[in-house]
């Protein structure tokens, strides 16, 4: 009985030491996880421009070009993340630090998602001040996932060569985009800017706080293009405020996007489409 109680609590000690281990690995080698805490752990940052989002705002807006003499941008864009993630990321920022940025720039993908949903990114979640851990917490669990992530990391120069600057990530990969226009694109959805509890959210965050909250959707491979114009379109948000957004995935917008060199796939940019796209939107937006 001794033995079989001895061999429990080595297995255990064992199994705890394997977790951490493993948390180590992932917050060092993520880029998710290394972004999560980089902007957790800012030093007194002064930042005009806070740029939102998910995977196409991480890759594809770069801070570093954003910025300016008179402007600095931080991009803390994560890839996966829920507008209602991004609603947690800025009141974490606004409540941590002094300074308030000027411009919160939400860049979302209104080709693929309502913005309504109510998951809030594992490793944000994780990571949250006031969060209860439950067993199903243990990073062997909760972050099985990004072990995929890690070995294509192992495996692919392009991707351990990749790297995080002012929160944007840079990667040199390239898929060509071979998509053709759609015969009848669609319009933007603009309802689902409108109808979203979570934009609403960021939007009365921004109010209370003197922020302007500036909507940007991303653009994306020729095939999934729209047939709204750029704008910027005033659009009255179900809370009665108007906010405005400015439509990047316009089949009208051109950026100079060459789709055999600028793109990552799946509508992601890389680190050549990411500088010739924050050009242009740093024209268009007058940044």
């Amino acid at each position: 009985m001794k033995k079989y109680l001895t061999d429990i609590i080595w297995f255990l000690i064992g199994f705890a030491v394997v977790n951490l281990v493993f948390l180590f690995a992932v917050s060092r080698v993520d880029w998710n996880f290394k972004k999560r805490l980089q902007s957790l752990n800012l030093d007194s940052p002064e930042y005009d421009y806070l740029i939102l989002g998910n995977s196409y705002a991480l890759d594809g807006i770069d801070a570093e070009l954003l910025s300016s003499d008179k402007n600095k941008a931080y991009n803390m864009a994560i890839g996966g993340t829920s507008v209602r993630t991004n609603f947690i990321q800025l009141k974490e920022y606004i409540r941590s630090y002094d300074t308030r940025p000027e411009k919160v720039i939400l860049a979302l993908d209104g080709f693929r998602h309502d913005f309504k949903s109510d998951v809030v990114h594992p490793i944000v979640e994780f990571t949250t001040d006031d969060y209860q851990y439950t067993f199903q917490d243990l990073p062997l669990i909760k972050f099985r996932w990004m072990f995929i992530e890690m070995i294509k990391k192992v495996i692919s120069s392009e991707h351990r060569n990749a790297e995080l600057v002012q929160g944007q990530l840079r990667l040199a990969k390239t898929i060509s985009d071979k998509t053709n226009l759609p015969e009848v694109p669609k319009k933007l959805p603009f309802k689902n800017f409108k109808s979203s509890p979570w934009i609403q959210k960021i939007d009365s965050l921004c109010v209370v706080n003197d922020i302007e909250l500036v909507l940007l959707e991303m653009p994306a491979v020729k095939g999934k293009r729209n047939d709204t114009p750029v704008g910027p379109h005033e659009i009255r948000l179900d809370n009665g405020n108007l906010v405005k957004l400015f439509n990047f995935n316009s089949i009208d917008f051109n950026f100079g996007q060459d789709p055999t060199t600028d793109w990552i796939g799946n509508s992601h940019l890389n680190e050549t489409g990411a500088r010739k796209f924050t050009r242009k939107i740093k024209e268009v937006m007058a940044l």
